[in-house]
């Protein structure tokens, strides 16, 4: 092994100055391919292989970014909905307070110096959360009188929708009084599950 590399280092002696320049041109080619292609390119190829999964993963983010928006978005619409159903349901007597209600109702004829000559709770009727129920009322006093009374019923602090409004003019006494017939409608709110068991029957 040794002489043989001997034999090359006499014949390249040999050689004119061109050609050794050559041989020492040729040599540092060839170790400079030969680290290019076995140490270079490999690093190309990762290089290449990270930018891909670089592209897949930011896609991957802003996909995550958007779904975030739209969690938060679908959170705030949760959370503006459960403030509306809590605040409407502070509104709606529940089952114990609907009969402190239908009383106010009562008083406030009285109060308003009306004589009441029906007061009747209908027939309640099951929506969501909530029922309707419906109750048929007839009075009878001056227009003030009646104008009082509607008046303490917007200041209930529960609801109470005035429908069905219908005057006439009566005689009394020897006095044109007005009666009036309508309905009020008041709501209850309805306990969880109740509602669903009222339905089916």
């Amino acid at each position: 092994m040794a002489e043989n590399f001997d034999k090359i280092i006499e014949k390249i002696e040999k050689f004119n100055t061109i050609q050794r320049i050559a041989i020492c041109a040729g040599i540092i080619l060839l170790i400079s391919g030969a680290y290019f292609y076995l140490v270079i390119m490999p690093k190309f190829d990762m290089v290449s292989t990270l930018r891909e999964e670089e592209k897949e993963l930011d896609e991957q983010l802003d996909n995550v970014k958007e779904k975030t928006k739209d969690l938060k978005k679908i959170r705030n619409m949760a959370k503006h909905a459960e403030e509306q159903f809590e605040k409407a349901r502070r509104i709606l007597p529940d089952k114990e307070e609907i009969r402190t209600l239908l009383e106010s109702v009562s008083r406030a004829g009285r109060e308003a110096g009306l004589e009441c000559t029906l007061f009747k709770p209908e027939q309640e009727s099951i929506k969501d959360f909530y029922a309707e129920i419906p109750i048929t009322i007839q009075l009878n006093g001056h227009f003030h009188n009646i104008a009082v009374f509607f008046d303490k019923v917007s200041r209930l602090s529960r609801i109470v929708n005035i429908q069905n409004f219908k005057i006439d003019i009566v005689e009394k006494n020897d006095k044109s009084l007005l009666a009036v017939a309508c309905t009020a409608i008041t709501y209850k709110f309805l306990e969880a599950g109740s509602h669903g068991k009222k339905k089916r029957k």
